[in-house]
């Protein structure tokens, strides 16, 4: 007995119905749409970028990205200033590289000041690539939550789901970038 599912979402290349839509994008879509989607980040993005560059490795093209800014107070009601609930992140470094697993982009993050707040989408593991700790937005639920996302080509995928991430994990980051 088959599923019926209605929409007005068509699904994108890649994607595809069985019963429920599951986009899938291999490894060389990713390393096509990897450079440009980079430049729209850096042209974009709202925080000052202090380092960004590209690079192969031999599990996946990656970008790696270090964002810094002034610290600047959360909570005004906590005076302690060796609380550190009360000040947000002066530095971030992330990545973008390909899960071969899962099929989706993978978004891994270091903080030098982290809020103490837990959040149920990051772990932290071994950076496959740079091989040290590394927090990371596990990609389980990256096809599903995409899903409902309509997009027009690989790189406007990556913009979209790059936007999903940060609003999940980094909410102070934003990509600015209007779909022309």
């Amino acid at each position: 007995m088959g599923v019926s599912i209605e929409s007005n979402y068509l699904p994108s290349r890649g994607s595809s119905w069985t019963g429920l839509s599951i986009f899938e994008m291999d490894i060389n879509q990713f390393e096509e749409a990897l450079p440009k989607f980079n430049s729209l980040l850096l042209e974009h993005l709202s925080a000052p970028i202090f380092k960004n560059y590209i690079r192969n490795s031999l599990i996946s093209p990656y970008s790696y990205t270090r964002i810094e800014r002034a610290p600047k107070r959360v909570d005004t009601i906590n005076t302690n200033p060796l609380n550190k609930s009360s000040w947000s992140w002066l530095s971030a470094e992330f990545t973008i590289h390909y899960d071969n697993f899962y099929r989706v982009p993978l978004f891994s993050f270091r903080l030098d000041l982290l809020l103490v707040d837990s959040n149920s989408y990051c772990a932290i593991d071994i950076h496959p690539i740079l091989q040290n700790p590394w927090i990371y937005m596990h990609p389980c639920e990256t096809s599903s939550t995409m899903d409902g996302i309509g997009w027009t080509d690989d790189v406007d995928y990556l913009v979209k789901w790059i936007g999903m991430v940060f609003l999940m994990v980094l909410p102070d980051i934003q990509m600015r970038y209007i779909v022309q």
